[in-house]
């Protein structure tokens, strides 16, 4: 009896370690992942910890460094990546008020999630919901950014499909009109509306 049940104990010990062992490398081999994730792809990242698009910040790089980034139409004052691929819709990059830098960066999107941009710019300074009767889309906002949202269940998912992606040169109001509560029904973020 006392040795059968030293040799279940012995089992239950080695099946542990190696369940995590297994664990640890596959943290290990998803930390070294340099595969480019779903924005990157599109030319969304992060420069210097700020967002970016195909290394331009708006408000921060000049028109002139920002016209050869992008394979583009040009005008004097609106550039339309022409680089982008057919799997995502149009780039907008427009010139700053300043007529030096670039003011405004837009794309409309089709496999972005929610979840792709808490991912790569964590989590959001605020929410806003709109729609007719029900609520059809939220904007989530971060301090320079605005990601348009598209609600099927009138609920915030991290699989929600991203629509269209905003970056400015100017700050947003990032605790109007409510502060980020994370994956919750538009109806409780009703609720949290100043009356």
């Amino acid at each position: 009896m006392i040795k059968s049940l030293k040799r279940l104990f012995v089992s239950i010990l080695i099946l542990i370690s190696v369940l995590c062992f297994g664990c640890i490398l596959s943290i290990f081999a998803g930390r070294t992942d340099t595969h480019p994730d779903n924005l990157q792809l599109i030319g969304f990242d992060l420069c210097g910890g700020q967002p970016c698009f195909k290394g331009i910040i708006p408000g921060v790089t000049t028109w002139e460094q920002a016209k050869p980034n992008i394979g583009s139409i040009a005008n004097h004052d609106f550039l339309v990546d022409s680089t982008s691929g057919a799997s995502q819709g149009n780039v907008g990059v427009y010139i700053a008020s300043d007529a030096r830098t670039v003011g405004l960066v837009q794309q409309t999107v089709y496999n972005i999630r929610l979840l792709d941009v808490i991912q790569k710019y964590g989590v959001p300074c605020s929410v806003s919901m709109s729609g007719d009767t029900t609520y059809t889309y939220a904007i989530i906002m971060y301090p320079r950014m605005e990601i348009f949202v598209s609600i099927k269940s009138e609920r915030l998912e991290p699989l929600s499909s991203v629509t269209l992606i905003s970056m400015g040169d100017k700050p947003l109001p990032c605790s109007e009109p409510i502060s980020w509560k994370g994956f919750i029904g538009s109806r409780h973020y009703d609720t949290l509306l100043p009356q």
